[in-house]
């Protein structure tokens, strides 16, 4: 598996790295550096300019989607209750968000003025189903 960065005015490729494994759903970025997941349980930062890895780490799940970036973290979910933040900037674990069950769908994320807020369906056949949003979490460096 490779991932592959185009040149938006071109199409040409600009770069590409190899990944060991299948890369779970969307890429994401802080203008710096690009983060993308895959089924090795990894999370990934790489140079937006040149493709050079900056950071990866693992997280104890397969994730359900492409990590998202808010407020100077990155944000993964799997399928078990917690969703995992690491800094944008070096990887290192910035926090976890416990969810009340097992999450179903992959967490919808929406940045507020207060900071970024969860919404997460958990739940399956033999539970009920919930929807759980999260108190907004600051961006780094608010109170």
């Amino acid at each position: 598996m490779r991932f592959y960065c185009l040149d938006a005015a071109s199409g040409e490729t600009a770069w590409s790295r190899r990944v060991g494994a299948r890369i779970r759903g969307r890429a994401s970025t802080d203008g710096e550096r690009i983060f993308f997941t895959a089924l090795d349980h990894l999370v990934r930062a790489v140079d937006r300019l040149d493709g050079a890895e900056r950071w990866h780490k693992g997280v104890p799940f397969r994730p359900l989607h492409g990590p998202v970036v808010a407020g100077g973290a990155v944000y993964v979910a799997g399928s078990g209750r917690e969703v995992h933040a690491l800094r944008a900037a070096d990887g290192e674990r910035a926090g976890t968000i416990t969810l009340p069950a097992r999450n179903s769908f992959a967490p919808a994320y929406a940045e507020t003025p207060e900071g970024l807020v969860i919404a997460a369906v958990t739940g399956g056949l033999d539970e009920s189903w919930k929807l759980s949003l999260t108190a907004p979490i600051p961006r780094r460096g608010q109170p």
